[in-house]
């Protein structure tokens, strides 16, 4: 341990007590020492102990369908730390917009649907100078000193090749698919890190966070369904889970009731089958 964390831990100590320093080790190494997975699995745990008996799986990857995945939201309209999954309140969730607004659709939509070259959409352009003013944007997903306009034509034509193989290949969850699919050929954690991540609104709404570019393109190619992974809850929400997960059929309120059919508590509706008569 560095000098700077013994000076930190005797400050928690003597100022807060041992049972703030307990707690304090225990949230670094939630988040620092722990591979991502088990960071996850831990922190659903902690949920289910602090009164959430319905979180479920958090790494559970289910299907959804693409007409319902129609809204996204800025990562500058959603604060919260989620660092893999989180149950959080707020009003978030109004802060969702159309997918069809999104600049990226825009440009996907000019250029897979009316044949419009990169190069002469209006984003392009627009990534082009800013590339020139700040030298990297976050979109490329590069270390700033590899960033360039070429590694930016070599990024598009990399949605180019993965547009022509879902459509010709459908749909593929991250765990059906090469580890050299991925623009940056990163081998993840686990493969449910890499599916569409999504955040559902307090009344079951969902709404695309990671992984819009392919929602942009399953969208385009009009696909029924895609697999998702949900990163974050509003709780609300949970508040529903939490109740199928508890009660039956017969006692479940008209909210909890009219959200049986929702894709992301069929891990609840099914495991529980016989309780709820499904």
């Amino acid at each position: 341990m560095t000098d700077w964390k013994i000076r930190r831990a005797y400050q928690i100590a003597r100022t807060e007590g041992l049972g703030e320093l307990g707690g304090s080790a225990v949230n670094y190494t939630l988040s620092h020492l722990l591979p991502k997975p088990t960071r996850v699995r831990l922190r659903a745990i902690r949920y289910r102990l602090a009164g959430h008996p319905g979180v479920g799986d958090p790494l559970r990857v289910y299907r959804v369908p693409v007409s319902e995945l129609n809204h996204c939201i800025n990562n500058s309209r959603f604060s919260a730390t989620t660092d893999g999954f989180t149950i959080t309140d707020g009003t978030w969730d109004s802060e969702a917009f159309p997918i069809e607004e999104f600049p990226l659709y825009r440009m996907f939509e000019k250029h897979f649907e009316h044949g419009i070259p990169w190069e002469e959409t209006d984003r392009f352009e627009r990534r082009r100078r800013y590339l020139e003013e700040h030298g990297s944007f976050s979109e490329l997903d590069l270390p700033p000193e590899q960033q360039s306009m070429d590694a930016y034509r070599e990024y598009l034509a990399y949605f180019d090749s993965l547009y022509e193989d879902i459509r010709e290949n459908g749909y593929k969850t991250q765990r059906e698919l090469a580890t050299d699919a991925d623009f940056m050929n990163r081998e993840r954690e686990h493969p449910a890190f890499g599916e569409i991540e999504v955040l559902i609104g307090r009344d079951g709404q969902l709404i695309a966070r990671g992984g819009l570019h392919r929602t942009c393109i399953a969208r385009i190619l009009d696909l029924e369904t895609v697999p998702v992974r949900t990163l974050v809850r509003h709780t609300r929400w949970q508040a529903v889970r939490d109740e199928l997960a508890t009660v039956t059929r017969a006692e479940l309120s008209k909210r909890s009731r009219q959200h049986l059919a929702h894709p992301e508590v069929q891990d609840l509706v099914c495991e529980s089958g016989a309780r709820l008569n499904c």
